[in-house]
C-alpha cells in the first residue's frame, strides 16, 4: 500500500541498526527483491564531495587539514578529529544531515513524480545509520532495525576493517 501523503506512490522503509549488523546485507537483499534502495552513508560522500556546499563548510570548520593532497575530503583524519568529540561531532552533524536530508527529500521527489507518471508503487528502502537522530524515521511508512549479538558486530568490524 502507498501512501496518500507527500510521495504518494513510495512506501518508504526506513532501515537502520549499528556498525556491522548487516545493514548492507539487508539492503541488496531488498533491491534483489525490486525495491529502490536510498544508502545515506553514499549520499553523505555525495554532498561532501570536493567543491560542494558541504566539502565548502567543513573545510571553514576544520581547516585545509581534512583535505587531502588531491582535494578531497580526508574522512580518515576528520574521523579522528570527530572520535570522541562530541562538539567537532555535532558540528560536522550540523552540516552533513541538512545536506543529506535535502538530497533524500529530492531523489524521494523525483522518484515519486517519475512512478506517477506511469500510476505505480514502489518500495523504498532509506539505509540511515543514524535515522531516528536525523529525524527521518518521521518519513517513513515503517522502521525496521538490524541488529546482530555484540560478538558477531566485533567479528564482522575486525574482518572489514583490519
Amino acid at each position: 500500500m502507498c501512501r496518500d501523503d507527500m510521495w504518494p506512490h513510495l512506501h518508504i522503509i526506513g532501515l537502520t541498526g549499528g556498525i556491522a549488523t548487516g545493514k548492507s546485507t539487508v539492503s541488496r537483499f531488498l533491491s534483489q527483491l525490486g525495491a529502490y534502495v536510498i544508502d545515506a552513508d553514499e549520499v553523505a560522500h555525495q554532498v561532501t564531495l570536493p567543491g560542494s556546499t558541504g566539502f565548502l563548510k567543513l573545510v571553514e570548520e576544520f581547516g585545509d587539514e581534512i583535505v587531502t593532497p588531491e582535494g578531497a575530503l580526508d574522512r580518515k583524519k576528520l574521523g579522528r578529529i570527530v572520535f570522541g568529540d562530541r562538539k567537532a561531532l555535532a558540528a560536522v552533524n550540523a552540516v552533513v544531515h541538512p545536506l543529506v536530508i535535502g538530497k533524500i527529500h529530492n531523489m524521494l521527489e523525483t522518484l515519486d513524480r517519475d512512478l506517477g507518471a506511469r500510476d505505480h508503487c514502489v518500495c523504498v528502502v532509506l539505509d540511515v545509520p543514524l535515522l531516528f537522530e536525523a529525524g527521518m524515521d518521521k518519513i517513513c511508512d515503517e522502521v525496521w532495525v538490524v541488529a546482530v549479538d555484540l560478538e558477531i558486530q566485533i567479528k564482522r568490524l575486525r574482518e572489514r576493517d583490519g
